[in-house]
């Protein structure tokens, strides 16, 4: 054990998870995603966009969003996921890497 604690504080391991989000309405999501990033502390290091014409909900477009975090201390990627599903735009939420 001793050597795991030693080990964690000599190597950097990456800890940005690489998260997915298809949602409908692009607009509101920048609403909604920028204030809960900061209010919990989550770092955003980078954001892609698509959009996905062939997959349509209701005749609207489904966009992606990959973007990848560093949660703090007190947040997961299991509890961010469960508080932004309440949100009827955001339809699936994926972690793509560990």
């Amino acid at each position: 054990m001793l050597v795991v604690v030693i080990l964690r504080k000599i190597v950097k391991v990456n800890t940005y998870k690489q998260v997915e989000f298809k949602y409908i309405d692009r607009h509101t999501l920048d609403q909604v995603l920028q204030p809960y990033f900061k209010q919990n502390k989550i770092q955003v290091k980078h954001f892609s966009f698509k959009v996905d014409t062939n997959n349509q909900i209701n005749k609207k477009n489904v966009y992606i969003c990959v973007c990848n975090l560093k949660f703090s201390k007190n947040m997961t990627y299991f509890k961010m996921a469960q508080d932004l599903a309440m949100n009827n735009n955001i339809f699936e939420i994926s972690l793509v890497t560990l």
